[in-house]
């Protein structure tokens, strides 16, 4: 059983590893949506927490036929490829 999970982690790694790379020379869409900071939750008002949720129910009522990503870390630019933080 423990091979079966060290392959799935390794699996896991190897796939983020993939789309960090395609992440880094795309631009936001209706699919991707990359967020610089982090939300606040610590010491911040309801709407600030509340953030987050707004941004998954607007990539989840977009009609769409492939999967969408919210990005936490990458800084989008004009000029690629994007900055992860």
């Amino acid at each position: 059983m423990n091979n079966l999970l060290s392959l799935c982690v390794y699996y896991v790694e190897i796939m983020y590893d993939l789309l960090l790379d395609q992440w880094l020379y795309a631009s936001e869409s209706d699919s991707l949506d990359f967020k610089r900071d982090q939300y606040n939750f610590i010491k911040a008002s309801d709407d600030e927490k509340s953030e987050l949720l707004k941004d998954i129910l607007a990539m989840i009522n977009s009609w769409r036929t492939v999967d969408a990503y919210l990005v936490i870390g990458i800084e989008d630019r004009q000029e690629k490829p994007n900055i992860l933080l």
